[in-house]
């Protein structure tokens, strides 16, 4: 699997999707993955609305369905696990797969599909900060239950900011591997997981350097998330913000919700 099949990256743009607030796209996927797993007709509205939110976020659609094209395998395997183990009337003659099982697959990994894009859309039109502080005042309620939410929006900020750095340096262990001749993927099991063990050891120690760097960048900064801080772009909901809530939910109301 190559390592740029998910994105991850945030893409810069002025479009009406990135310019939403980031608690309504958090709670538009919420919304719209119970909708997806409603009905037939959910799973319908929500590839329309995937179909239009990607033609107003301008993003390269070769990059967004990279991701889709990486779990082809696992699609494949859900159509066939339905259509031979799910009880019906046959395809052909006795024996074969069921219609209610070719139905069934074709439903259920085209929900997972757009479970992917969904997901893969609210990453690349929303900056980690963003986000971050979308979830963090969503879960402020907490607060009163003595829940930290400052720190785990903090770990979820980090972790987000250090996916792409950890697939980037896989990227270049693997060019520097490919430069030394040595092949990754023609190559037995046993000497696939002795090259993998030795992209896998400096992969860990990289990423325990940076996040020691990260540390020490905190730690001299002062930086205390218990205590009340300001932002330089406080979350304000717009005109546009309440159009996309009434579309997600009067697709909620269509699914049957």
């Amino acid at each position: 699997m190559n390592h740029d099949d998910f994105n991850w990256g945030y893409t810069p743009h002025t479009s009406f999707i990135q310019r939403l607030d980031p608690r309504i796209k958090l709670l538009a996927l919420l919304c719209l993955m119970i909708g997806l797993f409603s009905s037939a007709v959910g799973v319908l509205l929500v590839f329309c609305l995937c179909i239009v939110a990607i033609t107003l976020a301008h993003l390269p659609q070769r990059r967004l369905f990279r991701s889709l094209y990486a779990l082809k395998w696992l699609f494949l395997f859900t159509i066939s696990f339905h259509l031979f183990f799910t009880p019906g009337h046959y395809i052909f003659n006795g024996w074969g797969g069921t219609y209610e099982g070719l139905y069934n697959g074709i439903l259920i990994s085209a929900r997972l599909m757009l479970l992917v894009l969904i997901s893969s859309l609210l990453m690349l039109t929303t900056s980690p900060v963003k986000l971050t502080h979308g979830l963090e005042s969503l879960l402020s309620p907490l607060e009163y239950l003595k829940v930290p939410v400052a720190e785990i929006a903090l770990m979820i900020m980090l972790s987000l900011q250090f996916v792409p750095v950890l697939l980037g340096e896989a990227r270049l262990l693997i060019r520097a591997q490919y430069a030394r001749g040595i092949n990754l993927e023609h190559s037995n099991i046993i000497h696939k997981a002795k090259n993998m063990l030795a992209l896998f050891i400096p992969l860990i120690m990289g990423a325990h350097r940076k996040a020691e760097s990260v540390a020490l960048s905190m730690h001299i900064r002062a930086y205390c998330g218990k205590r009340p801080r300001a932002r330089l772009h406080p979350l304000k909901l717009k005109f546009a913000d309440y159009v996309a809530c009434i579309i997600v939910i009067g697709i909620l109301f269509a699914a049957g919700l």
